[in-house]
């Protein structure tokens, strides 16, 4: 218990002095009015991203599973039609056009009396292809995730399901993925932290390593790849 108490302390560290560190990433001053980044031109545009080409550690193995290795970054690589990821960006459990304060806190204190029921969800699947690592699988369903984090259209969150469409369809082992944003993260590093510090203290946490995420041929950001239990 020691451990996880001084490791949970660390990250809560890690998560304070996170925040200030987004000021410094900020190609322009968008990020320096003090505005909390909840709009289209907000700060996960404002983020420098690259192309992924896959190069996976010893070549890519069909058979295998998706990797956890932490000191391998995925390439993943989606495909789908653009009008359907029009549709799914928009996507929000607050609305399809809420993306502002005013929109968020008046959905939040109506829900708020309701709070043993599950918050109501407006996220569709949509079908589309994947290559992780170079490894294609095609037509899986992928649908966007999330709750403040979903409003984002710029870099959604996503759920993907290899036999949502295809019946049985797997890459390796692998059924789900679980593709996180980090709007609220740009070290990248404060899910994957939390959970090794658990793992470390003898609990039970899911695996967690990171992905470079590409839409249509178009670089969305670092994500982090949360094991999907």
């Amino acid at each position: 218990m020691k451990k996880l108490i001084f490791g949970l302390v660390i990250v809560s560290l890690f998560t304070f002095t996170g925040y200030d560190s987004r000021l410094l990433l900020a190609e322009d001053g968008a990020a320096q009015t003090g505005e909390f980044p909840f709009t289209q031109n907000g700060l996960l545009q404002n983020v420098k991203k690259l192309p992924c080409e896959p190069n996976p550690p010893e070549g890519t193995d069909p058979a295998a599973g998706v990797s956890f290795d932490p000191d391998h970054m995925l390439c993943i690589q989606i495909t789908m039609s653009p009008g359907d990821y029009a549709l799914m960006a928009a996507e929000s459990r607050f609305g399809i056009n809420s993306r502002h304060y005013s929109t968020i806190w008046a959905l939040a204190i109506e829900m708020a009396p309701q709070c043993a029921e599950p918050w109501p969800s407006d996220f569709n699947w949509y079908s589309g292809d994947i290559a992780v690592d170079g490894v294609v699988v095609e037509q899986v369903g992928i649908r966007k995730k999330g709750f403040l984090g979903s409003i984002f259209e710029a870099a959604p969150s996503f759920k993907i399901d290899t036999d949502y469409y295809v019946d049985g369809q797997f890459l390796g082992d692998t059924e789900r993925l679980t593709l996180n944003n980090n709007s609220g993260d740009l070290s990248r590093m404060r899910t994957c932290l939390t959970y090794d510090v658990f793992t470390m203290a003898g609990y039970p946490a899911p695996r967690c390593n990171l992905a470079n995420v590409m839409m249509n041929g178009n670089p969305l950001g670092a994500y982090t790849h949360v094991e999907a239990l």
